[in-house]
């Protein structure tokens, strides 16, 4: 027999709040107290907004969406991958604007029901289908957080299939933990295991960002203003020419210095680790896309 919808109701509010207090104690550990609330209280929206876009998409589709058709003749494809225990219906707003305001063929990275915890491995298995979906033209990965690392495997399986492809492939990291996040600790599932600074994962991952610049492959990182999740340094690779950005009184002096290809650029508006929500980061990842890595692929 069914428990009453009240005594339901209570149990899942007990239960959400339990997962919130113990969040917040592990939290504590790594962050100052300042942090560890600012970071609570705003991925406590960012579970619903999960859970609305989940609810949403089943309910709209049924089944998790694969290909964002443009209108016309596609511009490239775009092959875009959800963060850690996300779903496909979390990048679908961002890929339907990509889709329709950009014109790129938009392929989202496909995960288990649950969300995307599975291992890189793993997930480049579940893609598989990807090698059949890239066409001939221009392929840009857009990856935010650890789906920059799905698509560097996932990319890496396209080049053992086809080398031909180095061409036209180009790579986009949003908040990445390229390095490994000390956040990964609070969360307790098996792919997250893979993201800690010490994981052997993540150097492999590495390796493969590392060959796909010496491959000639056009790479671009992204970081948030403020993020305690991926800080700027967490998404790029180590920063072996001391780079520095010049400050105000040098900009206003004239100074201009090129960063290096690993430099991670700020984010237009972006606070904490939402990047995958931001419709304004979106219009400066999509124009990078349309106007600086088409055009050299």
């Amino acid at each position: 027999m069914r428990k009453p919808w009240k005594k339901r109701l209570l149990v899942r509010a007990s239960a959400f709040v339990r997962k919130w207090k113990q969040l917040f104690r592990e939290t504590a550990e790594i962050l100052r107290p300042v942090d560890t609330f600012v970071l609570v209280v705003t991925h406590v929206l960012f579970v619903f907004a999960e859970d609305g876009l989940a609810l949403a998409g089943f309910a709209t589709f049924g089944k998790f969406p694969a290909v964002i058709q443009p209108r016309g003749t596609a511009r490239a494809t775009v092959v875009l991958a959800p963060g850690l225990q996300q779903t496909p219906f979390s990048a679908y707003p961002f890929g339907w604007f990509l889709a329709k305001a950009f014109r790129f063929r938009v392929l989202l990275v496909q995960t288990p029901r649950q969300g995307n915890y599975e291992t890189f491995e793993e997930t480049m298995e579940r893609n598989a289908w990807i090698r059949d979906g890239v066409g001939e033209g221009p392929v840009i990965g857009i990856g935010f957080s650890k789906g920059g690392q799905d698509l560097a495997w996932i990319f890496s399986a396209l080049l053992y299939d086809d080398p031909t492809l180095v061409r036209r492939l180009a790579l986009v990291m949003m908040c990445t933990p390229l390095r490994g996040s000390r956040m990964a600790k609070v969360v307790h599932t098996r792919g997250a295991q893979a993201l800690l600074p010490d994981a052997p994962e993540i150097q492999q991952t590495l390796r493969l960002v590392e060959g796909f610049a010496e491959l000639g492959i056009p790479l671009k990182f992204y970081c948030a203003v403020w993020d305690r999740i991926v800080r700027r340094s967490d998404s790029r690779v180590v920063n072996a020419h001391r780079y520095r950005p010049p400050t105000l009184i040098e900009w206003l002096r004239g100074i201009r210095r090129v960063p290096p290809w690993y430099w991670s650029q700020t984010l237009w508006f972006q606070f904490g680790h939402t990047a995958i929500y931001n419709w304004i980061a979106w219009i400066q990842v999509g124009r990078f896309v349309a106007n600086d890595l088409v055009p050299r692929l």
